[in-house]
């Protein structure tokens, strides 16, 4: 929407962070991630928590933008081993939910399952929506 002062104003939802929406207009113009990256100073490499929650607030805004490519691009970043402990697991299960993130949620059933006995045990486990538990 254009302003009194004749400046273009964009909107942006509640959710989105400055880094994330910058690394995500960058991805769009060079369609590379690590000078997407490198632009707001992202550590990603190796996959790393910090990184990994970087790329959770990425993957929302993909979502919503309907940027699929950008979206598969943080689901397989999520998908690593690394990232999918016994700690992380459900939390990035209940991000791949709320992102329509497939994929991701399909890896992350199945490493709950080679998990099961510990990630039942945590807290995590314990406080998502019982339909996710099925």
């Amino acid at each position: 929407a254009e302003r009194a002062d004749g400046k273009l104003h964009i909107s942006l939802p509640p959710f989105v962070e400055l880094g994330p929406f910058i690394f995500t207009l960058a991805h769009l113009y060079t369609g590379a991630m690590d000078e997407a990256a490198a632009i707001v100073g992202a550590n990603l490499q190796p996959p790393n928590y910090e990184g990994a929650e970087f790329v959770c607030a990425v993957m929302q805004i993909a979502d919503h933008y309907l940027l699929e490519h950008l979206k598969q691009w943080c689901e397989a970043y999520l998908a690593r081993p690394e990232l999918l402990t016994v700690q992380s697991i459900v939390d990035i299960l209940t991000h791949a939910d709320g992102c329509n993130a497939p994929q991701l949620f399909h890896v992350c059933v199945h490493q709950i399952g080679a998990l099961s006995d510990a990630v039942m045990q945590t807290s995590q486990w314990a406080a998502i929506p019982e339909d996710l538990k099925e």
